[in-house]
């Protein structure tokens, strides 16, 4: 026999998900927020501990060889003319490339004997071929402006290489002088392929790196590091500030 039922099911009334959604939007929200704010706390924080300990953002790139080094630095060189430097200036650019170091590698030449007790040369910047070219070109002789130059220390290694790219450039620049070809710039020479790449270069500077992470674990337990380091960071930023203020 067929049975038929009638049954009034009841009305299940749905849970209203909408408003815990914008709740936890404005929680993303709220959280990106504190991200970014950390973040740019912890790049404030490694700058300053990179330019605190002598960090230069020049001296990131790599060096050319026909243009000043990374680690050139205007009180470590001397007033150059378009002579050679006298015995005076040799033995003061000697001095400081032990001190300062090459302007082109960072080298000290420590370990290097160097060649008949001499590690560095007085190197003109820019090169006397490069200053001979750019004093060539018409506004200057017009104006009558000259380049300025200056001696820096440089190693030997880096002073042979310097001259043998800029010999190459020279050829070039001669042979598109005779081919009335585009001449070839002297000044960028050395830089692009041929620059002197030292990011491998153990140097003081990459301790930044070190002191952000000091600063994240100092005196802190394990909570403070995995989840309460953004509150260490914002906590120094106000007593920054306070002092500053």
């Amino acid at each position: 026999s067929n049975f038929d039922f009638d049954f009034d099911l009841p009305s299940i009334e749905m849970p209203n998900f909408g408003a815990s959604n914008y709740f936890i939007d404005d929680i993303k929200k709220i959280q990106n927020n504190m991200n970014l704010d950390h973040t740019m706390r912890v790049i404030v924080l490694g700058l300053i501990a990179y330019k605190g300990i002598g960090g230069r953002f020049w001296s990131i790139s790599p060096s050319s060889f026909t243009n000043l080094g990374s680690f050139a630095k205007h009180s470590v060189s001397l007033p150059a003319t378009d002579a050679y430097a006298t015995q005076s200036q040799r033995k003061i650019i000697e001095r400081m490339g032990k001190l300062a170091g090459c302007h082109t590698c960072g080298d000290h030449m420590i370990t290097s004997r160097g060649f008949n007790g001499v590690k560095f040369i007085a190197d003109h910047m820019p090169p006397q071929s490069v200053v001979k070219q750019m004093n060539s070109r018409w506004y200057r002789k017009i104006f009558g402006i000259k380049v300025k130059q200056r001696f820096f220390p440089q190693c030997l290694k880096c002073s042979r290489i310097q001259g043998s790219i800029l010999g190459n450039a020279v050829q070039k620049a001669s042979s598109s002088r005779l081919m009335k070809s585009k001449i070839h710039n002297l000044a960028k020479s050395g830089g692009g392929k041929n620059a002197y790449n030292h990011g491998l270069k153990l140097r003081r500077e990459y301790l930044a790196g070190g002191i952000i992470s000091a600063a994240t674990v100092w005196s802190a337990n394990e909570r403070d590091i995995g989840r309460d380091s953004q509150r260490r960071f914002k906590k120094w930023q106000y007593q920054i500030e306070e002092k500053v203020m």
